[in-house]
């Protein structure tokens, strides 16, 4: 009687254990999502103590690539990414090869709102027509990008404060 219940054991529980332990090893395996549990992750709050998960862009060439590309089931609502600049200076952005709506946040060295663009509508691709979204330029320190469809997105207003969270 064991000796007919061993394949059964392997089958199982022994083969799914297996796997299940060495399936993070497994190399070339594409991670889905934006924002990767091993990458600094910056925390903002809110006036209402909501908090933003950003992903901290600092480079020319990630501040560049910013949200394009990504799909929307990559993020989690309040997931995003932040632009970090050395100073204030006039901040312009548009939206080719973007997948979802966007709202963005321009931000003084202070962390206060300086300009909130709702929604910026999405535009899948680099051809135009249709003409590719563009905000007008904003003197800032700091921009977010986050899903137009968070809930943070409907009450926020121009002077409202940020703060980073440790």
């Amino acid at each position: 009687m064991i000796l007919k219940l061993r394949p059964l054991f392997y089958i199982l529980f022994l083969f799914p254990a297996i796997a299940f332990t060495e399936a993070p090893s497994i190399k070339g395996v594409k991670r889905d999502f934006f924002l990767k549990n091993d990458e600094e992750i910056i925390f903002l709050k809110d006036k209402n103590n909501s908090i933003l998960e950003l992903k901290p862009l600092r480079s020319m060439k990630a501040q560049a690539q910013g949200l394009s590309g990504i799909k929307r089931e990559q993020l989690k609502t309040n997931q995003g990414a932040i632009f970090i600049y050395d100073g204030m200076s006039p901040r312009s952005f548009w939206m080719p090869d973007t997948y979802f709506d966007l709202a963005i946040i321009f931000l003084d060295e202070n962390l206060i709102v300086k300009f909130v663009e709702k929604k910026a509508i999405a535009h899948p691709g680099r051809k135009e027509p249709p003409i590719i979204f563009r905000t007008k330029a904003v003197e800032a320190k700091y921009v977010v990008e986050i899903p137009a469809d968070n809930p943070i997105v409907f009450s926020l207003n121009v002077g409202d404060r940020f703060e980073f969270l440790k």
